[in-house]
Parts: C-alpha cells; sequence; structure tokens
C-alpha cells in the first residue's frame, strides 16, 4: 500500500458518504481510506460499513476527543508510506487527485517534502460577498508566493500529502494541547518545519471545499481563532504577534471605540450584515473585518482571563 487517506469525521454521514463516492473514480489505484469516527451520533458507522466503493475502506470509532485525536489515531493504523489529510466535506475534484499527490512524492524522494494542493468551493455553493472574503482570508493562498518555498503556517490538512515516518518522528498532532478543533494542524506545520519540512504547493491537485458558510454563525469561529491563538502562541512564541491587542491611547478614541463596539451592537451588525449577504449586497470589506475582529479580540481576551 501507497497511500493512506485519512478524513477524521463527526456528525456529517452525509457529506462523509459523498465523499467516499467520489474516490472511486481515482485514477490512482494503490490507496486505502480510514474514516476516523470523532464520536459521531448521526449513524455514520453504518452508512460507511455497508457503502460500495472500489478500495480498501477500514472504519474507527473514538469517543469525541477532536480531530487531532482523529488524525493521529487514522495515522497509527495507516499501512501507506504517504498519509493523504483531508476532511469530510471534501471531495476530489478530478479523477487524478491522489496521481499527482503520489506522483510528487516519486518524483522528489525526500521523506521530508510535505505537498499542499488546494481546496476550492465546491460549484454547488451560492458565492455571495463573505463567503468570497471568508474563503480568501481562511487559506491563504495568496501568502504563497513561491511554489517550491510554501510558509509553515499553510500547513491545511484538508489537501496535503506527507510521509508518514516523518510524520510520527515529529511526534504527529498535539492532541493534548489542542483538544478542540484549533490551530493543531497550524503547530504541527511549524514543528515539522522546525525538523527539515520542505512544503510544496500543487495548485493542480484539487478538492471541492462543500462549505456552506453563513455570516450569522462565522462570530463564534472567530471567538475560537482569537481563544486557541494565544493557546497556540504558547507553543510557537513566533507567533505571540497574532495576539498582540492595539489599543488607542487617546481618551477619547477609546470611549467611542467602547460605546460602538460592545456585544448588543456586534450582535445586530451580525444580523444586518447576515441578511444583507443572503440578498447579495456587498458591503466593505472593512464592515467584515472590524466585526469579525471584534470576536476574535473577545476570544483572545477570555482565554487570558480563562474562561470558556
Amino acid at each position: 500500500m501507497y497511500l493512506t487517506v485519512v478524513i477524521p469525521t463527526h456528525n456529517r454521514r452525509d457529506c462523509c458518504k459523498e465523499a467516499l463516492l467520489y474516490f472511486n473514480n481515482q485514477s490512482f489505484k494503490d490507496f486505502e481510506i480510514i474514516i476516523v469516527d470523532d464520536g459521531s451520533e448521526d449513524g455514520t458507522g453504518e452508512i460507511v460499513n455497508n457503502l460500495a466503493v472500489f478500495y480498501p475502506l477500514r472504519y474507527f470509532y473514538q469517543t469525541n476527543k477532536g480531530q487531532a485525536a482523529a488524525r493521529n489515531l487514522g495515522i497509527k493504523n495507516a499501512q501507506g508510506e504517504i498519509i493523504f489529510f483531508t476532511d469530510d466535506d471534501c471531495v476530489p475534484a478530478e479523477n487524478n487527485l491522489l496521481a499527482i499527490h503520489a506522483q510528487a512524492h516519486k518524483n522528489i524522494k525526500n521523506n521530508r517534502a510535505v505537498f499542499l494542493g488546494r481546496a476550492v468551493l465546491h460549484p454547488s455553493i451560492k458565492i455571495t460577498p463573505f463567503i468570497k472574503y471568508i474563503d480568501d482570508y481562511h487559506l491563504a493562498y495568496s501568502k504563497i508566493k513561491h511554489q517550491d518555498d510554501v510558509p509553515p503556517g499553510c500547513f491545511y490538512p484538508d489537501n496535503i500529502s506527507i510521509n508518514k515516518d516523518f510524520l510520527i518522528q515529529a511526534g504527529m498532532f498535539d492532541q493534548e494541547f489542542f483538544p478542540k478543533s484549533a490551530y493543531e494542524d497550524g503547530e504541527l506545520g511549524f514543528r515539522l518545519h522546525k525538523k527539515g519540512m520542505k512544503l510544496i504547493f500543487i495548485p493542480e491537485a484539487k478538492v471541492w471545499h462543500n462549505n456552506h458558510i453563513r455570516f450569522k454563525s462565522y462570530p463564534n469561529d472567530m471567538w475560537k481563532r482569537g481563544y486557541w491563538s494565544v493557546r497556540l502562541a504558547e507553543k510557537v512564541p513566533e507567533l505571540k504577534y497574532k495576539t498582540n491587542i492595539n489599543e488607542t491611547k487617546n481618551i477619547f478614541k477609546l470611549i467611542l471605540k467602547r460605546i460602538i463596539f460592545n456585544r448588543f451592537i456586534m450582535r445586530l451588525c451580525v444580523k444586518i450584515i447576515d441578511f444583507l449577504d443572503k440578498k447579495n449586497i456587498k458591503i466593505p470589506i472593512i464592515v467584515y473585518k472590524k466585526v469579525l475582529d471584534f470576536y476574535k479580540i473577545q476570544g483572545i481576551r477570555d482565554y487570558r482571563n480563562k474562561k470558556i
């Protein structure tokens, strides 16, 4: 077995089924898929175990421990030399996805070479102004200036392949430090970088990301990003700057800021922006940024105050 696909899942049986069926069409055949069910209660196991697929498929169940623990369980049970990570809401955009990753590893012959593909929005998703903005923000491919020298912060486990031995030697995902799904991938990326990882971008290897996101749900995601970014900075000190909160020293500006940026006003803004986005009405990007930054800063402050 050359390649093992590891997919963690939690209460997304329909997404998981779609992803697994898409892999039936891959031109590269020397692979298996491991599904790690992170405590689902929606019948995911029954769906997976009764699915008709044309490749080896193995299912593992664990109590809800988070994506880091789920991926680690998949790594430990993988029979492949190369691990390909993706998510349960991602599907191959072309039938050569795994072939591109496999050939990339065979061409380089460096067990520290890691190959990052591209995730693009699923064709079924209606592109609203906010979705376009957040897609660029969430997966910052624009930060990649050279395809053969990708920043370690771009270690995105929705379309990435890595040598299993190198991954195990680096210690895999830190499931104890990151029990929730937030920044465990970024921390691993920086750890691998320090151990000699060469992260290479192969944009022709694409997955479709079936992420139907709404603005009204994203402030909670930003709060989590803020909260866990402080945790990340504890392990990766060079990222501490991401947790800085720059407060104005001008007392009048500070009072005005406190009047405008409070929970009540922000909740109202979220409802208005969500309504406008559903109507496909474009608003200045700075509005998205200011509202979402408010929730990220709240997460940073809550972590420092040890609130959860």
